[in-house]
């Protein structure tokens, strides 16, 4: 929040397809996997917002993902853009999982990683 600016936040609890059974790590890319689902879900979601104008522009968000939630994060960036719609912001990556972690910049305008 800047200058006393209202926020709204939205948290995505995706655990049931980010930690397929009992956290096994061969099942790893199963979870990696449903990064692109869940993306697309919470980006068409964005958009919802959008055309009930409850969000004026994705020029204002910022989403922020840790672990694989980082790749999440870009899934949602890359559906805003493969959608014709404006660039997310700005994608806060938390300790972001290895798996492609190139892709987060691509999508959004500003980019952090924290390790």
């Amino acid at each position: 929040m800047r200058n006393g600016a209202s926020s709204n936040y939205i948290a995505v609890d995706w655990s049931k397809l980010g930690t397929p059974m009992f956290n096994d790590p061969f099942l790893y890319p199963i979870a990696a996997g449903n990064t692109g689902i869940v993306g697309q879900r919470v980006g068409e979601f964005i958009h919802f917002l959008m055309n009930n104008t409850a969000i004026s522009s994705p020029s204002k968000v910022h989403l922020v993902g840790h672990s694989l939630g980082s790749h999440v994060s870009s899934r949602v960036a890359y559906y805003m853009k493969t959608h014709n719609l404006t660039l997310i912001q700005r994608i806060s990556g938390l300790d972001p999982a290895g798996i492609k972690t190139h892709m987060l910049k691509v999508y959004s305008q500003t980019f952090i990683i924290t390790f």
